[in-house]
């Protein structure tokens, strides 16, 4: 593997991250449109929706985290120092996603004790069975296993991706270190098995293929040559950029939305080549995606804000609309649509966007903070532990 990773804050990656996590928000917030009976809606839902967004998110972690990860794992001297390092990522990722999940599996369960007896934060046994899939982080696995039942209706579920990406982070660092200089061809085997051959018989809730992807993206650009013969230069045509990453997004819109022509395992697969494709293009930072300066300054606050908006918005969405059936009941039983809808959405909007920033500034970043000075802490007892030996 190459050394020369860049590893400087890539802003195109940033707003894909933005993207990702709008698509997402768009396709949870389908069910509590509809019964507002706003025209077209069914209509659009029949053929588009925004679930595979976290297909998106996955291509991004792998090729984020492998930037980070693996060029300080590749100058370990010894195992003991590899294993060091390991320790360190581990300590970043828990104070940098552990906290706030857990913040926003027990809110949402103290929101169901409130709202119990409207029903519209599902049962008690699907919120503690929840509450502790997500402490545990295997909400994956019992996500796998409720799925489309009553135990569903829950306002937690969005936490089988974060169990996903914790026991990804949890392997990673053993498979750099038994692969060593194979790691690109034991994760092109991967990303293989899951693409195209497994893909019949691995839910999604287990497919990491997407987050293999992004490590060999970054393994690719971190060796350079092939890499800059690659750069997609005629995305700085206004209209072929606007074209092709409409069609891209639109594609991953309408693979996640109902499956009449392609089946739901190569809906997935095809979903992570086309974040595969935008995280390619994104990689090499050249305002690909958005080149007006207002817009992109709201794609990255977004995006720097896209965790807490992640584990935030169905909690907001559903209590929103225990409030309204509660105080009022017409909202969702009259002919008229427009001003109930309007308010449901900027009641969302503005609820979800306040507690995510106070989530980011108050939670996230000292939290994450804590993090890097720990880790730092453990490094540095570490090295003047093992000084003594080498003098």
């Amino acid at each position: 593997m190459g050394k020369n990773y860049r590893s400087y804050y890539i802003t195109d990656i940033e707003v894909l991250r933005a993207i990702a996590i709008l698509l997402v928000m768009f396709g949870h917030i389908n069910r509590y449109l509809i019964p507002f009976d706003i025209p077209y809606v069914k209509e659009i839902y029949k053929h588009f929706n925004g679930g595979k967004g976290v297909q998106l998110f996955f291509v991004i972690s792998g090729f984020v985290i492998a930037k980070s990860l693996i060029p300080k794992l590749e100058k370990s001297s010894s195992k003991v120092e590899f294993f060091r390092f390991s320790i360190v990522f581990w300590i970043r990722r828990f104070w940098r996603l552990i906290p706030s999940a857990w913040l926003w599996l027990f809110i949402p369960f103290l929101l169901f004790i409130l709202f119990e007896e409207t029903g519209g934060f599902g049962t008690l046994l699907g919120n503690l069975n929840g509450l502790f899939a997500g402490l545990l982080n295997i909400f994956n696995i019992y996500f796998w296993k409720i799925f489309g039942n009553g135990e569903f209706n829950n306002s937690m579920f969005v936490h089988w991706t974060l169990s996903l990406e914790i026991q990804f982070y949890t392997i990673l660092p053993f498979i750099i270190f038994f692969s060593k200089k194979n790691l690109p061809y034991v994760l092109l085997i991967i990303v293989f098995l899951q693409l195209v051959l497994f893909q019949s018989i691995i839910p999604g809730a287990f497919r990491v293929d997407g987050f293999f992807i992004g490590i060999l993206l970054a393994i690719w650009q971190g060796r350079g040559r092939t890499y800059f013969e690659f750069d997609p230069t005629f995305l700085n045509n206004p209209f072929a950029r606007f074209t092709l990453l409409s069609l891209l997004t639109l594609s991953l819109m309408f693979l996640s939305g109902p499956h009449h022509l392609i089946p739901k395992r190569w809906a997935i697969s095809l979903a992570t080549i086309i974040s595969a494709g935008l995280v390619y293009i994104a990689t090499y930072d050249k305002d690909y995606f958005i080149r007006k300066d207002l817009l992109k300054k709201i794609f990255l606050w977004i995006a720097s804000r896209s965790y807490a908006l992640y584990l935030i918005h169905i909690p907001v969405y559903k209590t929103i609309k225990v409030v309204f059936v509660e105080f009022w009941p017409e909202s969702y039983q009259g002919t008229e649509w427009l001003l109930p809808s309007s308010t449901y959405l900027l009641c969302v909007l503005f609820c979800t966007a306040i507690l995510s920033e106070l989530n980011f500034r108050f939670i996230e970043e000292p939290l994450r903070q804590k993090g890097r000075t720990l880790a730092k802490n453990f490094l540095t007892k570490r090295k003047e532990k093992s000084s003594p030996s080498h003098s």
